[in-house]
């Protein structure tokens, strides 16, 4: 499953028009029609092995399987660990691309079996009720360190501290980490704003409508080429961080472009430290009562936030077995043939259509597949660039 990303030259070759086409099963949720339902989150990391935790999460949330609170909080602390693993790949992977400056493959594999025993810890803890809490507190300790030498440079607090966007590009101007010599680079080669636009952000959505949408006659067409208000909205780290002072000012100065997206990123990353220990906090209260049982025959919904954006899982349950089931991934919302993605590729100027500006953006937004690129620039077309995703 993968996205075609074309650009083509305009007649009078001042511009480029993006096309995107896609070809990812977005019915695929179907094999799940009379499963039983409580078989339904075990299936699901088969299928999604990028945030596949997230899905395990909302299936369970739509089939009303959490039968006590610390197994849903050891749950919500497996989401944010896996959002943090991804946008740190996403870092160590595109972000080194131009900065030329390698974290190291043995880093890398650290993070990833960090999270893995962690994933193992919690999972036996929300099952058996046993303490976890030393296990999430380690983890995001370990985080943190990893965010602080390997990719500010610096401590959580001083970036913190960074208000707008002039003290952003002295901060990147005098720090050699990952982080400084990437928005030094957007700043040298003035990248901080291509791809701006004026984005339609994806707010909080009606759960009874919502489900409605996805398990009605029209739910598998929505679930392709998803609209709010006749229109795709954008949802990811931008949409969630768009108003914190740093994003608002690069957004005042550079719009909603590249800088834009990357920052917000960033600001996520360095929030999930303390999330997690917020997670601990609730654990070390949680007094594992058991959550109401829901009945075998109902409607859910599971609402989760991802590295990507808002993932969304609908279920119709009767006598205990799925009778209907839909999946809305934050991929068919921001790469919508008239979405983020392509409002972006559309403002790049005709010079600033290159392999690596557009990869760069399309990175930036970030599908959950892998992507190739036809750049037509009127006499030929470029080879096509194979990109994968932050698999």
């Amino acid at each position: 499953m993968s996205l075609e990303i074309f650009m083509s030259s305009c007649a009078d070759g001042g511009c480029f028009q993006p096309t995107i086409k896609s070809n990812r099963r977005t019915d695929i949720a179907q094999i799940f029609v009379g499963l039983p339902a409580d078989q339904v989150p075990s299936q699901v990391p088969h299928l999604f092995y990028i945030c596949g935790m997230a899905h395990r999460h909302a299936s369970k949330l739509a089939c009303g399987l959490f039968r006590t609170q610390r197994e849903k909080l050891c749950s919500e602390a497996l989401v944010l660990a896996e959002m943090a693993r991804e946008h740190c790949l996403h870092v160590f992977t595109h972000w080194q691309t131009m900065t030329d400056k390698s974290i190291g493959a043995t880093l890398l594999r650290g993070l990833i079996q960090n999270v893995r025993a962690l994933e193992k810890s919690l999972a036996e803890a929300g099952q058996s009720g046993s303490d976890c809490a030393d296990s999430l507190a380690w983890f995001a300790s370990r985080l943190e360190v990893v965010i602080e030498d390997s990719i500010l440079g610096n401590s959580v607090e001083d970036w913190q501290s960074i208000a707008d966007i002039e003290a952003l590009n002295q901060w990147a101007g005098s720090h050699g980490s990952q982080a400084a010599l990437y928005f030094n680079i957007l700043d040298r080669h003035q990248l901080q704003g291509i791809g701006a636009i004026e984005p339609h952000f994806l707010r909080d959505l009606p759960d009874e409508e919502l489900t409605a949408l996805l398990l009605g006659e029209d739910g598998k067409a929505f679930a392709a080429r998803p609209e709010w208000d006749w229109r795709p909205c954008e949802t990811g780290p931008l949409a969630r961080y768009v108003d914190t002072p740093l994003v608002a000012s690069i957004r005042q100065h550079q719009g909603a472009g590249l800088l834009a997206r990357q920052v917000a990123r960033l600001s996520e990353l360095l929030s999930i430290p303390d999330a997690l220990r917020e997670v601990c906090k609730a654990l070390e209260s949680c007094d594992g009562k058991a959550i109401a049982p829901i009945p075998a025959d109902h409607t859910g919904l599971g609402v989760v936030e991802t590295a990507r954006g808002r993932l969304v899982h609908a279920a119709r349950i009767k006598d205990g077995e799925v009778a209907a089931y839909q999946i809305l991934a934050p991929t068919e919302w921001n790469f919508h043939p008239d979405g983020a993605a392509a409002s972006s590729l559309a403002r790049l100027k005709s010079d600033e259509v290159t392999e690596t500006n557009v990869n760069a953006l399309l990175h930036a937004i970030d599908p959950c597949v892998g992507f190739q690129i036809f750049i037509d620039s009127g006499d030929k077309v470029r080879k096509p660039t194979d990109e994968a995703s932050n698999a």
